[in-house]
This record gives structure tokens, sequence and C-alpha cells, in this order.
């Protein structure tokens, strides 16, 4: 889609005419074309949990878990992040501290009931967003 609309744009200004900073420009606009619509395209973002500047998520893997669902995450900032894990009633049943880096977080399912839980991401002590996370029967 964005090469298409590219081509149209070189096609009609014509490639002789195009000076160096419509090239500049050009190039900005279809950078910013490929950023909007990866934004406005759900299914390239269907496993982000949550993305900024300083923390990027992606969503628990596999859910339903049975042994253990696994949390991607890169953090470049000082944040205090946490991820606590609540069943329906709100109890929490688990938290993990979210460290510096790029890591894997394994959540052990297997010491929960089978049932309906809550993750949920907490940025420096206010709660930031929230998903639903199914436990199959062991």
């Amino acid at each position: 889609m964005i090469r298409q609309m590219q081509q149209t744009i070189l096609d009609s200004l014509g490639t002789d005419e195009l000076c160096i900073e419509a090239k500049v420009s050009f190039t900005k606009t279809a950078n910013l074309l490929q950023k909007a619509v990866k934004l406005t395209n759900p299914l390239l973002n269907d496993d982000v949990f949550f993305a900024n500047d300083n923390l990027s998520i992606m969503k628990v893997h596999p859910n339903p878990a049975t042994v253990a669902g696994y949390l991607d995450y890169n953090m470049n900032g000082e944040s205090k992040a946490k991820i606590t894990i609540s069943n329906l009633l709100g109890k929490v049943v688990d938290e993990f501290s979210l460290q510096r880096g790029e890591h894997k977080l394994k959540i052990p399912t297997i010491n929960y009931d089978a049932g309906i839980y809550f993750y949920t991401l907490s940025i420096n002590g206010k709660t930031v967003k929230s998903k639903k996370l199914v436990v199959a029967g062991k």
C-alpha cells in the first residue's frame, strides 16, 4: 500500500522534476505513513500489551496457559514497573518486578487454580493497563 502511494506520487511529479528537497520531504512523508499504518492496523499490534519510549511489553503467551505463561518485555528507562496477577475477586496471587533490559518473564500458572485472572502493569505506583489471563486445568 505504501509503495503504491509512493509510486503514484513519483509518477505525478515525474522523476526529472523531483529535487533533493522534495525527495527528503517525500521520504519523511512515507515514513510517517508507514508509522500511521502500523499504529492503526490491529493485526500488526495485536500482540502488544503496552509500549512507550521506555518500556514495551508483549501480551502473555500462550493464553490460555496451563504450566506457564510468558511475557516478553524490554525496559530502557529507570522506571519502577511491575506486573501483578490477580484473581477475579481482585486478590493478588503473584507479583513480578520488571528489570531494565530485554527479558522473558515466566509466570508459573501451574501454581494457580484453573480460571480467569488479570495481569496488570503498574509504572511508578500507577496502574497503567490490565488484560485477561486464562489458566486452563492442569
